[in-house]
């Protein structure tokens, strides 16, 4: 299975999340007053993510390494990691201040769910796994 997929879903998902909410609170879709611009403290923003992200990282890490395993299709596998990135942000941000999981996780969440379908998953072929099921 490709562990890297799961790494560019991270970080894509920290570098995309910024964007969307500078994106949504320059066009005014929502209120200016109720949106959160990232954008302007981007690295700032980055490395919070980054710190705040690690528990559902470790997690969802331990949970990629069970879907890799199965026989579950490709798009279940993302589908899978989508859910638990989505549970992780939602209870992150919740222990931190319920209030911020919409103006905030809103972001991280569509962010999370595109990186996660538009990455590609490389799996390794059946031939390529040995009877130990170890990698060649």
């Amino acid at each position: 299975m490709d562990w890297g997929y799961i790494f560019k879903h991270w970080i894509g998902t920290l570098l995309l999340a910024p964007i969307f909410a500078q994106i949504i609170k320059d066009t005014g879709i929502i209120h200016r007053d109720k949106t959160i611009g990232l954008f302007e403290m981007f690295p700032e923003a980055f490395q919070v993510g980054m710190m705040l992200s690690l528990p559902t990282l470790l997690l969802y890490l331990f949970v990629y390494h069970i879907a890799a395993e199965s026989t579950l299709k490709t798009i279940w596998v993302k589908l899978i990691v989508i859910l638990w990135t989505t549970i992780g942000i939602s209870l992150t941000l919740y222990l931190l201040d319920a209030g911020l999981i919409l103006p905030l996780g809103s972001y991280y969440i569509i962010a999370s769910v595109i990186c996660g379908l538009l990455l590609k998953i490389k799996r390794m072929p059946k031939e390529m796994v040995d009877s130990d099921n170890r990698n060649l």
